[in-house]
């Protein structure tokens, strides 16, 4: 039994052997040849594919259902089962597919107008009883003329904007006929029988060669709806396909932070919505900056919230289904609290009231803490009242610190002392005077008297210390203004400011003086007795000012008549004087040389220069002259006649004096020295004439007694 059950199973073993083996033999191996007939064709014709399936077995293949993908630029146009071949041992198959057999991705999608680069055809095919074989020999060229011109205004359109393609022929013209077909491509962005079916919209140009188009009127109401990316193809007959591409995105908008001006660690809540302001749920949210990122979901009703820790500008970047939109924000600094007292020097015991600002505003809530003189630290009870104030009474003497603090306010920290506090007496500040005594009493806030306080008083080498009953006198010598300080330890320092005013008085050395003279003017402080530097201002008789500063000044009046003298210091009553100013003698002297007027001008013997001199002439012209340094002007005068010579200069007595010129004068003048030559000659004429008449008269009467002595012998 067991021997007849061994040899059973030996058998069935060796039938499934047998059937395996012929199963696999089965299998015929094949060459697969693909070839076009018209490789190159016109836009919108069909086209062949002969495909060639050899058995290079040596056995005959029958029956056999061979599958077929045809393939062009990696688009699948052709798929099927080709049944019960027969192929002979060492024969072929042949068969043409014609591309208007492809399916419908073909005609839809316009690739037989789809010109540029050839196209590889690829041919696929296997089975359950041959070799699986892939071709991809043969090319396939579209050819057509090209559009002179496509285009899209605006070029990235919104679903209500008003789209218009423009197109024209290859010779630039209108194109009137040309078919446009708007396809929006849904969400996985690639053209699909669906979308040619659904969500297309085909129109054709008017003999404007354009048409226009508003995506949501259109699109509203299509499965794929109004947003997504859009595929324009333009075609016609015997024209080139052309495609552009636009997206219609969602208006995703990020709203305004809240708060408004949000500042480092406290919540920031947007809110992501889309164009009919509806929150976005589950978009994408990255707010960057500062050397930071992070990234959020929006909840159902369209925000997110987070926090940031640092000042500065960040980016929120908001994003779904591929429609996205920025927003930038600043962040910034916690505003600062500010401390100030009441009153602004605390004393010890007293009570001294804390407010507590931010940017000028009263700020209510805030916790104050004050650290002593002694290392402890208080916490003020409750909090600053509604205009930012709290009270506190400091005991000890020395510093303090105080620290104010609330939520989303940065910390403000102020030292203050708190001391004994001076009560100084003192006379009047306002009226005080020079070389007058000025007695201080000082004493603190419980008006007990203050021994060995220091006083001194700024500017000057004054600087003592009170007695026993409080008391210091000084006395100031210069006018002016001071800070008298006092000075204790325990104690703040006290200062005031003084003005001690001098007394102006104006002393002249004379009363009356002559122009051209000099006058001392000096100004004295009459409780001191001493001459101080002031302003002084000399009014002249014509009105005009002249002004110094100086503790005395020589002047000279250059007019006659009254002046005024005003002076004036910081700190000082002012003074006025008066003195008279008498105009000078004037000497005028004329002489003529030739025809050469000579003036000479002289006041006390010595020669007036630079004086203006008037001439009026016989024919009544005027004629003005300046002296020179010897006091002389000079005028040439050829007219005969009077000569009138006037001065009016205000520093001296008004003087005219006239000298003439004749005829008989002028041709002596001229011929003065030849006249005088002639003279002397005829003098020298009659002296040798009379000497001759002399010798001659001696010398004929020495002749006669000659003879008579002679008559007497």
């Amino acid at each position: 039994m067991y021997d007849r059950m061994k040899i059973n199973a030996h058998l069935i073993a060796f039938l499934i052997f047998g059937l395996m083996i012929s199963t696999v033999s089965a299998v015929f191996n094949v060459n697969l040849d693909v070839s076009l007939p018209d490789s190159t064709i016109n836009v919108g014709n069909s086209f062949n594919v002969q495909i060639e399936i050899a058995n290079t077995e040596s056995e005959n293949l029958t029956n056999s259902d061979i599958d077929v993908e045809i393939y062009v630029a990696g688009t699948k146009v052709y798929e099927d089962t080709w049944d019960n071949i027969d192929i002979q041992a060492d024969s072929s198959y042949i068969r043409n597919v014609s591309s208007s057999d492809f399916e419908d991705v073909w005609k839809e999608n316009l690739m037989d107008y789809d010109c540029g680069t050839s196209k590889e055809i690829k041919v696929s095919i296997s089975g359950d009883d041959i070799s699986s074989e892939t071709n991809t020999d043969a090319d396939l060229e579209i050819s057509g003329d090209n559009f002179d011109l496509v285009d899209m205004e605006p070029e990235n359109p919104t679903k209500d904007d008003s789209i218009v393609i423009t197109v024209e022929d290859k010779d630039g013209d209108e194109f009137n006929g040309a078919k446009v077909r708007f396809t929006n491509l849904g969400t996985d962005k690639e053209w699909d029988h669906d979308d040619y079916d659904d969500n297309s919209k085909e129109m054709t140009t008017n003999r404007s060669g354009e048409v226009s188009i508003k995506i949501y009127d259109k699109f509203k109401d299509k499965p794929n709806g109004v947003y997504g990316e859009y595929q324009v193809d333009i075609w016609a007959a015997g024209y080139c396909k052309n495609t552009e591409t636009f997206e219609i995105g969602h208006n995703l908008s990020i709203g305004a932070p809240s708060p408004e001006k949000p500042i480092v660690e406290q919540p920031i809540r947007v809110v992501i919505t889309d164009e009919t302001g509806k929150g976005v749920p589950s978009a994408k949210v990255t707010v960057s900056g500062g050397g930071i990122s992070m990234t959020m979901t929006t909840l159902t009703d369209g925000s997110v919230t987070f926090t940031l820790n640092n000042t500065g500008e960040y980016t929120i970047y908001a994003e779904k289904e591929g429609f996205s939109t920025t927003k930038t924000i600043s962040v910034y600094a916690k505003p600062t609290l500010e401390i100030t007292f009441i009153p602004t020097n605390p004393s010890i015991n007293n009570v001294m009231t804390i407010a507590v600002t931010s940017s000028g505003n009263s700020v209510g809530g805030v916790t104050v803490r004050i650290t002593q003189p002694d290392g402890n630290t208080i916490t003020l009870p409750g909090t600053t009242t509604s205009d930012g104030k709290i009270t506190y009474k400091p005991s000890l003497t020395g510093s303090y610190v105080i620290n104010a603090s609330k939520s989303d306010y940065s910390d403000a920290i102020k030292i203050f002392q708190a001391f004994n506090t001076f009560s100084v007496t003192l006379p009047d500040v306002s009226l005080l005077k020079t070389n007058n005594d000025v007695t201080v009493i000082v004493k603190d806030q419980n008006a007990n008297p203050v021994s060995s306080a220091v006083v001194s008083v700024s500017g000057t080498s004054i600087s003592g210390t009170t007695d026993s009953n409080g008391k210091y006198t000084f006395n100031l010598k210069e006018s002016g203004r001071y800070t008298m300080t006092v000075k204790k330890d325990g104690f703040g320092d006290y200062s005031v400011e003084m003005t001690v005013q001098c007394t102006l008085s104006t002393r002249l050395s004379s009363k009356e003086v002559e122009t051209k003279s000099n006058i001392t003017i000096t100004a004295i402080d009459e409780n001191t007795k001493n001459q101080v530097s002031s302003n002084i201002r000399i009014i002249t008789p014509d009105g005009s000012e002249e002004k110094i500063s100086a503790a005395s000044y020589f002047y000279s009046p250059k007019i006659a008549g009254d002046y005024q003298i005003l002076l004036s210091r910081d700190s000082c009553t002012d003074a006025s004087a008066n003195f008279t100013a008498i105009a000078r003698s004037l000497n005028i002297e004329l002489s003529w040389i030739d025809d050469t007027l000579s003036i000479s001008l002289r006041s006390h013997n010595e020669p007036v220069s630079g004086v203006i001199v008037k001439v009026k002439t016989p024919t009544d012209e005027e004629k003005y002259l300046t002296t020179d340094e010897k006091g002389i002007a000079t005028l040439n005068a050829t007219e005969d006649g009077s000569y009138t010579v006037s001065v009016s200069d205000k520093a001296y007595i008004q003087q005219i004096e006239s000298t003439s010129r004749s005829p008989v004068t002028s041709f002596l003048r001229r011929h003065l020295f030849a006249i005088i030559v002639v003279i002397i000659l005829i003098i020298i004429v009659i002296v040798v004439i009379a000497i001759a008449a002399y010798f001659i008269y001696k010398w004929g009467k020495g002749r006669t007694l000659f003879e008579k002595g002679k008559s007497n012998l």
